[in-house]
């Protein structure tokens, strides 16, 4: 395959190319570490059984389960047994009911900190079912200048309507026929995925897989790629392999797991020491909103921008405040051409 450079515009010191952040349980638990707004706890695959308080519900289908197994893998076997599809469907409705109820904290997250460090042209991936980004989402749109959401296995703050292929919020309404957009299904992983199987979701990962080809920084954040989600996986590095840029192009894994073990389970997507592994979104964090430029001219033009690391405060105003004149210069270099201060 013929290999191409990020789309550098260096008289203007940006770099059009895409940062794309993909967002596992872990990144939700970061968000809010001690519960949302009311307390409620975070699930991560390992604990969601206890947390959600399905395991009565299991119990009652005769599917064994262990503390801290994996519930994909529960999942599956349960999805298996055609003749327990009213439990199925009894796991969903109490999943659903459970984030939903989710608030996010008045405070600035890791979610605020992630849409306000990222640009219009930069894409968030999530896995996760909770609200938490969708309402970060909300609460930071007046800067007009975000970037697109991806709900990989539905979201219970989604909203589509598939006869006229729109998404949004639960709150918004299809601009073509007027009827409020309709919850989407929440996708659980088993076996191979049916990624085919649903329209809203079928258009995310297409939406995804293209948005990691054209991609020059890839972060990965909280998402254990387990085993019962090889095919999400095995999707990913297949679009990642295909990257014009990959030779040149970084990739940013964020865990909390020891290095080795982040190391194994990412091996395949890592070209050369082009890599990074942290507890924190530390090169996204260190250059907000330039997180590929300042990356492009620093290897490629061999003359490093100057630090734009986000300030540290939970204050969201303060945070808009910081921010307001990043987006100002973006809107200027978009419409006007005036580079951008490096």
């Amino acid at each position: 395959m013929q290999r191409r450079l990020p789309r550098l515009r260096a008289d203007k010191n940006a770099c059009e190319s895409q940062h794309v952040v993909i967002l596992g349980a872990g990144a939700s638990r970061a968000a809010c570490p001690t519960g949302d707004a009311n307390g409620r706890l975070l699930p991560v695959m390992a604990d969601l059984v206890e947390l959600v308080a399905l395991e009565p519900l299991l119990r009652d289908a005769k599917i064994s389960y262990s503390q801290g197994q994996n519930f994909e893998a529960v999942y599956e076997r349960l999805a298996a047994d055609p003749s327990k599809a009213a439990v199925q469907r009894a796991i969903e409705t109490r999943l659903r009911e459970y984030f939903a109820a989710m608030v996010i904290p008045d405070r600035a997250t890791v979610y605020d900190r992630l849409l306000l460090s990222l640009r219009a042209k930069d894409y968030i991936a999530s896995f996760n079912w909770d609200p938490l980004l969708a309402q970060a989402f909300k609460r930071n749109r007046h800067l007009a200048e975000l970037p697109r959401l991806i709900f990989l296995h539905g979201n219970v703050d989604a909203g589509a309507c598939t006869e006229h292929r729109q998404k949004g919020f639960l709150e918004h309404s299809c601009p073509h026929c007027g009827r409020a957009l309709m919850p989407v299904p929440l996708l659980y992983p088993i076996g191979t995925k049916d990624y085919e199987g649903n329209a809203f979701i079928q258009n995310e990962w297409i939406e995804l897989r293209a948005a990691i080809e054209d991609a020059y920084i890839l972060t990965i954040f909280g998402y254990a790629a387990p085993r019962s989600d090889v095919a999400a996986k095995g999707i990913m590095l297949d679009a990642w392999k295909a990257n014009q840029t990959l030779e040149l192009a970084a990739i940013d894994i964020i865990d909390v797991k020891p290095e080795a073990e982040v190391e194994e389970t990412w091996r395949p997507f890592f070209v050369r020491t082009h890599y990074g592994i942290s507890s924190a979104p530390t090169w996204l964090f260190q250059h907000a909103r330039r997180s590929c430029d300042h990356f492009a001219i620093a290897t490629l033009q061999q003359r490093p921008c100057q630090d734009n690391p986000l300030p540290t405060t939970d204050d969201l105003a303060a945070l808009h405040a910081w921010v307001a004149p990043l987006v100002s210069q973006e809107v200027a270099l978009r419409d006007e051409g005036t580079p951008l201060p490096c």
